[in-house]
């Protein structure tokens, strides 16, 4: 097995995962020793992806999941049948992208009437541009008189979805469906000597979004342009900060029906059972290490029943693999989101189930898990805001791992207790007592009778416990809390750690007992 260990500068820490860039950073503030950390990550993907073939095979609700992979292997005429079954869902789901007018217009030069401006990188829904389709982005690039002439390293890091980039007026690099995770691969183009001259420089790129999120999904630090063949110690050209941009084809957001996708399985699916251990984790199995952390459920939440089997026996072979029962895992759990509200029963949602199935795992040994329920983007599937991310993974590591005294977790359910026409919740880890992240009474609950029809609740804190309560419902028998996609929950203890998600019935599996009484 080849690699070799990278240090930490800007450089090598631009394109690596900012959650565990944090992590490792505030454990070597806190240790005083270096940290290193093997990085092995594939957006948009479930777990049993990353679980080896053998521990699926052995759990018989898991199984199905190789035979089908096995099947799609083994019979081409099928697989191809199931890539234009795709390509035909991909069609009708996702918008398709249509004559470049802005190019053929002159827009990347100059020209196209007025422009707006607007800070990148960021998806452009973040500024307010609530749309899919073509937009176009502009800005001047001055590079130093000794590059004129010289080839040129462009990075603009992640765009999403395509995009066509031109220097000069001219086409320089271009990424589209035929790149694998187009969304979040970097963009990298090199810039002939022949386009770059003294002074101004125009550079543009056309993004088209089909569907989700738009726009560049890089950090600051990964936006630049450098000499390829300048000095070692030579400072790139930042080009993060304010661009100008047009919108050339402005569609409605897509709306996807993704339980009707057909699923191509295959080694060139990075979706499909078994295949990123394979590659991307059995190659480091049994390298020393001394925990993981991981961040995943979003491609699993519409089968959150199947993920409480699912997680804790990727887990457990992980740990097998290692050859270490108790190999500390640490885990996120799923932040709030909710990019297009449905309009479904209070109380119901599926990414909540995802955080239930994913808070159950805590019944294996040596796990812990980063509640992010405050610092998730209701429009955003890739939250901004990692080094909290990375703070609250390091927190659960300095008490699992190395033994430090420090509080590392939220409040946490106890019990819930009936009290007249209200409920009293009691919880744990209040580590000085309950707060709320506004100062308000807390929000984010919910209360149910025997009828099973929440409502949202009144809350206020009493000590270690909250009460809650509807006017409407006399008799309540049930609570839960951060029940939502994007729930909007403010409890959280005096060490700014959130509450973690729960409820106190179990209606979806017994259809008539509640535990609140």
């Amino acid at each position: 097995m080849g690699g070799e260990w990278r240090a930490c500068d800007a450089a090598n820490a631009a394109g690596f995962s900012a959650a565990a860039f944090h992590f490792g950073r505030e454990l070597h503030r806190t240790l005083g020793i270096p940290i290193g950390i093997v990085q092995a990550s594939v957006g948009g993907t479930p777990a049993e992806a990353w679980t080896p073939r053998e521990a699926l095979r052995a759990e018989p609700t898991l199984a199905p999941m190789v035979e089908a992979l096995d099947r799609a292997m083994n019979d081409k005429p099928m697989h191809d049948d199931l890539a234009k079954k795709l390509a035909v869902w991909e069609t009708k789901n996702f918008h398709q992208d249509q004559a470049n007018r802005g190019e053929k217009a002159g827009w990347a030069r100059a020209g196209g009437g007025k422009w707006e401006t607007m800070a990148i990188p960021q998806l452009w829904e973040n500024a307010g541009l609530a749309i899919d389709g073509a937009v176009w982005f502009r800005r001047e690039v001055t590079v130093p008189e000794a590059w004129v002439g010289a080839e040129l390293a462009l990075s603009l890091g992640a765009i999403d979805d395509f995009d066509v980039t031109y220097w000069n007026g001219e086409r320089v690099g271009a990424t589209g469906a035929e790149t694998p995770q187009y969304w979040s691969a970097p963009r990298n183009y090199k810039v002939p000597g022949r386009l770059v001259k003294a002074g101004r420089n125009v550079l543009a790129v056309r993004v088209f979004d089909h569907y989700g999120g738009g726009g560049f999904a890089a950090s600051a630090a990964q936006m630049h342009v450098r000499r390829v063949a300048g000095e070692g110690d030579e400072a790139p050209v930042p080009l993060a900060g304010s661009w100008s941009y047009k919108v050339e084809r402005k569609l409605k957001p897509a709306v996807a029906d993704w339980n009707s996708r057909p699923k191509l399985l295959g080694t060139d699916d990075t979706s499909s059972p078994t295949v990123l251990w394979n590659a991307l984790v059995a190659p480091y199995a049994g390298l020393p290490i001394a925990g993981v952390i991981w961040y995943q459920g979003e491609s699993n939440a519409e089968r959150a029943a199947q993920y409480r089997t699912l997680f804790p026996v990727m887990i457990r072979a992980w740990r097998a693999a290692w050859s270490d029962p108790k190999l500390p895992f640490l885990f996120v759990q799923l932040p709030n989101f909710d990019d297009k509200p449905a309009k479904a029963p209070l109380g119901e949602s599926a990414w909540a189930d995802l955080r239930e199935a994913q808070a159950l795992a805590l019944r294996e040994p040596r796990t812990a898990m980063a509640v992010t329920l405050d610092i998730g983007e209701a429009h955003d599937i890739h939250p901004r805001e990692k080094q909290e991310v990375g703070r609250r993974l390091a927190l659960a590591a300095l008490k699992l791992v190395y033994g430090r005294d420090v509080i590392a977790s939220g409040p946490t359910f106890a019990a819930a207790v009936r009290d007249g026409k209200a409920v009293k919740v009691r919880f744990m880890n209040v580590a000085g007592g309950l707060t709320t992240s506004d100062g308000a009474p807390p929000r984010g609950f919910l209360i149910a009778g025997a009828d099973r029809v929440w409502k949202a609740a009144d809350a206020r804190i009493e000590g270690a416990a909250v009460i809650v309560s509807n006017a409407e419902i006399a008799e309540p028998v049930a609570v839960r809390y951060g029940w939502g996609n994007d729930p909007g929950a403010t409890l959280r203890n005096q060490a700014d750690l959130p509450a973690a998600p729960f409820r106190s019935d179990d209606w979806s599996n017994v259809p008539a007992t509640a535990t609140a009484k």
